[in-house]
């Protein structure tokens, strides 16, 4: 009966999956223990959409066969499909465990973690393979972003540190560099490494991007705008610089018909970005018209529903249009989540005592 088992995966290569599930289910009731019967009528099931069924063969399959890789990667697809998390993680660490040099596994599954809030889980399983490949480029580099998610910044920068030893012209870890200094608010450092790194490559625009952010927290604007402007020198659709420089100008309430232009550009380009229609709004309101104001920064705090700028910006605009029940209402949604804006706490609970002492 094993020609059963063999004429349904000709039957599945050659992708008559129903001929192939008849063919193979009869092996395998005939063959129980026939782990790759139930492989192959596990890929036969999922290939007609049937997922449920195929999970359930992947599972016996793995059952009878623990190292079956093959089966936990494609069942680990369809529990993600699923939204069983918990059972993703449970096959990616177990196939991590049995390929350790499979980066892409580890990768997901660190990933899976990451997104699971699940950092230290990440953190051993990257450890792990640096223990056993101290020279791992990836695994260097997935451990310096996991310490940087977890604000262990100094730990971080010593892994890309490592990877600029072993990689001194790798631009990619001078960005990751950059940023992290500045999430660890040292700005010196972090003008410091992009420095070093434009000495490389002065036409990168990612790099001449978050040089110009680094100015702008150290509020040396003129640095900033001419980083800015280069940037868009070297790529005119980069997304952030345009909404960056647009909004800029229109915080500062300079080049305000600029800043339309290039916010618009950047709309174009990216049109369901909340922050990016906010910064039109905001334009908007700089120039007076707060009608279209008010459209736009309504149309971003519904999809920006804890930016605390955003509601800062919408109570604003009702202030300004004598509507003090509604700015207090927005006001108080942007105190809700001032932790993510340095600074906006004393600002907005000044705007809110001054209508309300």
């Amino acid at each position: 009966m094993m020609a059963r088992y063999y004429l349904g995966k000709i039957y599945v290569e050659t992708k008559e999956f129903e001929k192939a599930i008849k063919e193979i289910e009869k092996a395998v009731e005939i063959h129980p223990s026939l782990w790759d019967g139930f492989y192959w009528l596990g890929i036969a099931y999922e290939s007609t959409g049937n997922q449920d069924s195929a999970i359930s063969n992947y599972e016996k399959s793995i059952e009878l066969n623990v190292h079956n890789t093959d089966a936990r990667k494609r069942v680990t697809g369809l529990y993600l499909k699923k939204g069983a998390i918990d059972k993703v993680i449970e096959q990616l660490s177990a196939v991590a465990s049995m390929e350790p040099d499979n980066m892409n596994v580890i990768g997901a599954l660190v990933n899976m973690y990451i997104d699971n809030d699940q950092f230290d889980e990440a953190e051993t399983e990257i450890r792990k393979v640096i223990t056993a490949e101290p020279d791992n480029l990836g695994a260097i580099s997935l451990l310096g972003r996991v310490l940087g998610v977890m604000k262990r910044y100094d730990e971080a920068i010593e892994q890309f540190e490592i990877l600029l030893d072993l990689k001194p012209e790798n631009l990619k870890v001078y960005l990751y560099m950059g940023r992290l200094h500045m999430e660890n608010l040292d700005y010196e450092k972090a003008e410091d490494i992009l420095k070093r790194a434009l000495v490389i490559q002065t036409e990168d625009d990612e790099l001449n991007f978050t040089l110009a952010v680094v100015y702008e927290k150290k509020k040396q604007f003129d640095e900033m705008y001419f980083y800015l402007k280069k940037t868009l020198q070297i790529n005119p659709k980069n997304v952030q610089a345009l909404n960056y420089l647009g909004y800029s100008y229109a915080d500062r309430g300079i080049n305000l018909d600029e800043a339309l232009d290039l916010i618009k550009k950047a709309i174009a380009l990216d049109p369901e970005q909340g922050y990016i229609i906010d910064s039109l709004g905001w334009v908007y309101f700089k120039k007076g018209m707060y009608d279209e104001a008010l459209r736009a920064v309504k149309k971003a705090s519904e999809i920006e529903k804890d930016d605390p700028v955003v509601f800062e910006h919408l109570g604003d605009i009702y202030m300004k249009m004598n509507d003090s029940a509604r700015a207090l209402d927005a006001w108080g949604k942007s105190l809700k989540f001032h932790e993510k804006e340095k600074g906006l706490k004393e600002r907005v609970e000044k705007k809110i005592n001054d209508i309300t002492e």
